[in-house]
């Protein structure tokens, strides 16, 4: 049985892209703290509607109703939902994870942050983008739950620059 604290208990359905209203307000705040710069992707030329539906059926944007059911709130796949944004009409049905009931906050921070910083480190999928998150992370680790950052090591600079491939020295000068 999965343990509560980390299982997300949700359905596969099909939304309408315009229907995603909004990131939730947890997701939000963390990313004032961590001031990231957005994510830029190719050409529309060389991204096909049809690969966008792929990724989503890979990857699917994780919501949960907004309350009164005026839409959906986007707790998890961020990313995805831009890139739908850039190259999807709003009108397009998307598969999308729908979560019922209520998430826990830090539960909610946890996975945002494995997500953004966590997951492209450890499958090795770096980018610009990807490396100054995980280093924003470690410069604000401070302002962020310390149950999160602790748990992900994203506040020890030994274990950062070991995912960066790079020394200590190098995030400490703003090199990475």
């Amino acid at each position: 049985m999965p343990n509560e604290s980390n299982s997300y208990d949700g359905k596969f359905i099909s939304v309408s892209l315009d229907s995603i209203k909004e990131l939730h307000p947890e997701i939000k705040k963390i990313l004032t703290i961590l001031d990231l710069p957005p994510v830029s992707f190719p050409s529309k030329g060389f991204i096909s509607e049809a690969t966008v539906m792929d990724i989503l059926q890979l990857y699917p944007i994780q919501v949960m109703s907004i309350n009164g059911g005026a839409g959906y709130k986007c707790i998890g796949g961020m990313q995805q939902l831009q890139l739908a944004n850039y190259i999807l009409d709003g009108e397009s049905e998307i598969p999308v994870v729908h979560h019922r009931g209520q998430v826990k906050l830090l539960q909610l921070q946890r996975k945002f942050l494995v997500e953004v910083c966590m997951m492209p480190a450890i499958l090795g999928i770096y980018n610009i983008h990807s490396k100054s998150i995980l280093k924003k992370v470690w410069q604000k680790s401070q302002e962020l739950p310390k149950e999160i950052t602790s748990e992900l090591y994203l506040g020890n600079i030994e274990a950062l620059a070991a995912l960066l491939g790079v020394s200590e020295r190098t995030l400490y000068r703003n090199e990475a």
